[in-house]
């Protein structure tokens, strides 16, 4: 085989590799911006009196989730539905009274936490994505 047929071949693999490669950025970044999660936030602030809540909202990747002091940003969701998440500010705790930092909530799996005055439960209730 001659070193042009070679420089050729060579050439063909890189572009390939490249366009192979912004494809699978761009499919991620579609993803990214087209897969919902809606998490549902049961849960009870002790103070004074205690006082029960109920949310249900839908979240994309990087939104927050904001719980009386605490922050959390949702960081991926599949399209199966899992949700993970990071603590962005505060102190959470699971069911153990474990500080954690990140956890996965799967979906239709209520999972317990605390934070500070605040118990409560997410669990994933439903997904979607386009």
């Amino acid at each position: 085989m001659s070193i042009k047929a070679k420089r050729i071949i060579t050439a063909a693999v890189f572009v390939l590799a490249a366009l192979t490669a912004i494809g699978i950025i761009s499919i991620q970044k579609y993803t990214d911006k087209h897969t919902w999660a809606t998490v549902a936030i049961n849960g009870t602030s002790i103070t004074d009196i205690a006082d029960a809540y109920s949310e249900t909202h839908e979240y994309l990747k990087n939104d927050l989730i904001s719980i009386g002091t605490l922050t959390l940003r949702i960081t991926d969701i599949s399209h199966k539905g899992t949700v993970q998440f990071a603590v962005k500010n505060g102190t959470l705790k699971d069911a153990d009274g474990d500080e954690i930092t990140k956890d996965v909530l799967e979906d239709n799996v209520p999972k317990d936490y605390s934070a500070g005055s605040d118990h409560f439960s997410l669990c994933v209730v439903s997904h979607r994505y386009q």
